[in-house]
């Protein structure tokens, strides 16, 4: 009960097939029943259409007293309603049959009864309709009360015409003697051209013809020469016919599936997008920067005692002095280098007034000490880049206020950093659109994963199991599914193209040639990495771990796989051993992609390093990518068919037969020689 309660809640939107052998079940569950016995379809109806057409009618039951009379009750039931036919009666129930076309005499039926009701002791009356339980009954009985019918064309079915469905109904009430003697196999002979196709009886060894057998075979040519009867279709027509069907159910799976809709096309662009709107942040020479000791906070100055300064004291408000008993600018670096544990505050260097610098002179091959004395000397700490011109800024600030006797005078001191040279922003170029390849990578890794997701789920409910009793070809499925999963991924890589078109990004779309590079190599990419999804795909019989673990592998083999390649190209120790391994590296896809793209991105830095103009399809760009991708692509697809033909297992089941047919008796080993 609880069941049937949640398929009911179910139902709205959704179409649900139901099979049971409970009829009770069908008719209270289904909206319309379809009745198989013996493999055949034997009617197909709603309830209340199968129950008019197919049941015994009504059933009126009577609960009467035991000494009832009830030969008076049936014949007053056979007077309104000749038809009625008496089912049962037990000692205190009596019930008729009633036919459906007779229902207009149920209300002088019925009258007539509750007139009598106390002289004849009934009780009570009710009217129900044919269950389906009866009518299931009596289809039953029908099919047991046919004669069985040979097999007349051991066709499959997906590859039978409508011969067979013909030919049985007139051979139907013949005796199932004659009729196995003599009509055993109709055989559907196929020609190119249109016509009908020839009906050839085959005849076994038997007695006579009786006129049984005659009539049989005159309704047969009049069955030939009457009748347009179509033969089994071609095997390109059946093909075409699967590949339509299949690619008609992945496109409503597809449409019924949005979560994989949004992985698969909506995810990848907004991650391209995301990343190349990171990417167009403009980042040139670095900006300039206003100095200040406020960056700083509050720190420490050194100040020689003896040259004390009288500008000192316009020094702004934030700069801590401590005055050093020193003499010169050599006796202030001493101090502070034996107290630089010691103090508190930030210590940016140090300030000498009237400092005492000493030289030296050759006079005649002698050193002479030459004392100059110098206006002032700054000592800066050189970890801090800024302090040199600081102190300089803060001296010359000093001053102006001091001979202007502003103390609100303000002097502004601003770094400007070179621009980048020629050579600079092509590097810097490289690198961003490098970065900027790597993003795309990401998304096209996971496509693989989402599209051999469907199929190992298809395998997990058994639906590619279902389709493949029905007669669908291994050939017309793969195909259908590969033609879909690329389609897909067409969407998925204009959409990708025109926002590296939107974003200007001249380094992929910059002009044709660009862009039909990359177009070449996102299809190919897609046709090989699909393709050796299905390969992977057997492994697995789970689709959440078959989607997980190939999205992992994908991006390793993607991502990781092409920085590291990327390091090694770039040592001088690993670059020939790069090399030999990229030639193993390009025979997966995500590689060659990754490879690919970067290599691309990088074309103005190779002109240049070259010397000389390069094509898109050159080797040095995208040659081999593409090469190695066109090649892989039909070996993913027939490694897929291979396997799914099961031909691994047959070889290794035709090796052991081969083995154990050469050992002796006894012998489990596999002909190792034992007897």
């Amino acid at each position: 009960r609880q069941t049937w309660d949640l398929l009911r809640r179910a139902r709205a939107g959704r179409v649900i097939v139901l099979t049971t052998h409970f009829m009770d079940e069908a008719d209270l569950l289904g909206d319309r029943m379809a009745i198989l016995s013996r493999g055949r379809l034997r009617c197909c109806g709603t309830p209340l259409f199968l129950k008019a057409r197919l049941g015994a009618g009504y059933v009126l039951g009577l609960d009467v007293a035991p000494d009832a009379p009830r030969p008076a009750i049936k014949r007053e039931v056979l007077r309104h309603v000749p038809g009625a036919r008496a089912l049962s009666s037990a000692p205190e129930e009596c019930s008729f049959k009633v036919p459906m076309e007779q229902a207009q005499a149920f209300a002088d039926l019925f009258t007539s009864l509750e007139e009598r009701q106390e002289e004849w002791g009934i009780r009570s009356l009710g009217l129900s309709l044919t269950t389906i339980e009866e009518v299931f009954l009596k289809i039953a009985a029908q099919e047991d009360d046919e004669p069985p019918m040979p097999a007349l064309l051991p066709t499959p079915p997906s590859e039978r015409g409508c011969l067979s469905a013909l030919v049985p109904s007139c051979l139907r009430r013949e005796r199932p003697e004659s009729r196995a003697s003599t009509i055993v196999a109709v055989s559907v002979a196929r020609t190119p051209s249109p016509s009908l196709p020839d009906l050839d009886l085959v005849k076994s060894p038997g007695p006579p013809e009786s006129p049984t057998t005659a009539d049989a075979d005159h309704r047969l040519q009049v069955l030939k020469s009457g009748l347009h009867v179509k033969g089994r279709p071609g095997r390109a027509c059946l093909f075409f016919n699967q590949f339509s069907a299949s690619v008609m159910k992945r496109c409503y799976c597809a449409m019924r599936d949005h979560r994989t809709l949004a992985l698969q096309v909506l995810m990848p662009l907004a991650v391209i997008v995301f990343a190349l709107i990171l990417l167009g942040i403009p980042v040139g020479a670095r900006p300039s920067r206003t100095l200040g000791l406020h960056n700083y906070g509050t720190t420490e100055v050194l100040v020689s005692e003896c040259g004390w300064a009288p500008e000192a004291e316009y020094w702004p408000s934030d700069v801590e002095y401590l005055a050093v008993p020193v003499n010169n600018s050599a006796e202030l670096s001493e101090y502070a280098r034996q107290t630089f544990r010691s103090h508190a505050l930030g210590r940016l260097g140090g300030i000498v007034y009237r400092d005492e610098v000493l030289q030296l002179q050759i006079i005649n091959n002698s050193q002479v000490p030459i004392v100059h004395m110098h206006a002032t000397t700054f000592l800066h700490n050189t970890s801090a880049f800024h302090a040199l011109p600081l102190y300089f800024r803060e001296l010359n600030l000093a001053r102006l206020r001091k001979a202007t006797g502003n103390a609100n005078a303000t002097l502004r001191v601003t770094n400007h950093p070179l621009p980048l040279t020629p050579q600079q922003e092509t590097v810097y170029n490289a690198f961003i659109t490098v970065v900027a390849a790597i993003f795309v990578l990401i998304p096209f890794t996971f496509f693989p994963a989402n599209c051999v997701a469907f199929i190992v789920k298809e395998r997990e409910v058994k639906a590619t199991h279902l389709q493949t009793l029905s007669g669908l070809q291994p050939l017309a499925y793969w195909t259908a599914t590969y033609i879909f999963d690329n389609a897909t991924l067409l969407i998925t890589i204009l959409l990708t193209l025109l926002a590296f078109v939107a974003f200007g990004r001249e380094d992929i779309t910059g002009d044709a040639e660009r862009f039909c590079g990359a177009l070449l190599l996102f299809v190919l990419y897609g046709l090989a990495a699909i393709a050796l999804g299905y390969c992977c795909s057997f492994a697995f019989t789970n689709h959440s771990m078959a989607q997980n673990v190939l999205m992992m592998v994908n991006f390793l083999f993607g991502f990781v796989l092409v920085l590291g390649s990327q390091v090694m190209e770039n040592l001088e120790d690993t670059k020939e051993i790069n090399e030999e391994l990229q030639k193993v590296y390009r025979a997966i896809p995500a590689y060659a992609l990754g490879e690919g793209i970067i290599r691309l991105s990088i074309k103005s830095v190779l002109e240049f390093a070259y010397g000389r103009p390069i094509r898109v399809l050159d080797t040095e760009i995208l040659g081999r990518p593409l090469l190695y991708l066109s090649v892989m692509t039909p070996v993913f697809f027939a490694l897929t068919l291979i396997i799914d033909s099961n031909l691994p297992r047959r070889l290794r089941r035709m090796a052991r037969d081969c083995l154990g047919s050469s050992s002796g008796p006894g012998c489990f080993c596999g002909g190792c020689g034992c007897q």
